[in-house]
């Protein structure tokens, strides 16, 4: 069995390298990169006219768990709204999982983060696809490159943040590059899943300024 390490920050933390115990996170979208930022939270990252709007992390899991009680699908309008009581969602830059049955072949190809929501706000968010459908070999939801999804507005805590449809192609499919792999997936039988747990990777972070205490 490993050894359990001391993670980077706890390094800088225990040589007293960070002013502040806190690190800032902004990534771009499609492959321009992004910015760590540690012991300091970059203001000039946030938008004009923006404030960075905290919310209380439950760490008694062993990951930063935030509240995530709603979703809107498209407009943010009482119509598009799910409720998802009790939900939680793991605030992740750099996750390469997915749920328990995704495909090796898909899994092997992975090099970005992906959005993980219960079953049934996927099923409502790919309802809304015209031609999108479940992929029962790659156990993945998959739609055609030409179609416009609609936005995903996902809360956390008090907040709400949209994940526009243009981000939503995850990858080519294995069809080819008339397809798309959703970057909404179902968390379906995670192991670690109590049906009240999500997970908001990379394209829930792109353009957004994430400071972390």
């Amino acid at each position: 069995m490993p050894n359990q390490v001391a993670t980077p920050t706890e390094n800088m933390q225990s040589q007293n390298l960070l002013p502040n115990n806190v690190f800032t996170v902004t990534l771009r979208k499609h492959r321009q990169g992004g910015d760590f930022y540690f012991g300091e939270v970059n203001t000039d990252l946030v938008a004009s006219g923006h404030s960075i709007a905290y919310t209380p992390v439950d760490n008694s899991q062993g990951f930063w768990g935030v509240s995530s009680t709603s979703a809107y699908i498209g407009a943010i309008q009482s119509s598009n709204l799910i409720t998802r009581a009790g939900n939680q969602a793991i605030m992740d830059t750099g996750t390469s999982k997915c749920h328990a049955n995704i495909s090796a072949r898909i899994l092997t190809n992975m090099l970005a983060a992906l959005i993980i929501v219960s079953d049934q706000l996927c099923s409502e968010y790919y309802r809304g696809i015209a031609g999108s459908f479940w992929d029962s070999s790659d156990q993945v939801y998959t739609f055609p490159a030409a179609s416009k999804p609609p936005s995903l507005t996902l809360a956390i805590g008090n907040g709400l943040y949209v994940v526009p449809g243009t981000d939503m192609c995850y990858s080519p499919s294995w069809y080819g590059d008339d397809y798309c792999v959703g970057a909404v997936q179902p968390r379906g039988n995670m192991p670690t899943d109590s049906n009240t747990l999500s997970l908001f990777g990379l394209p829930n972070f792109v353009d957004l300024c994430d400071s972390f205490r």
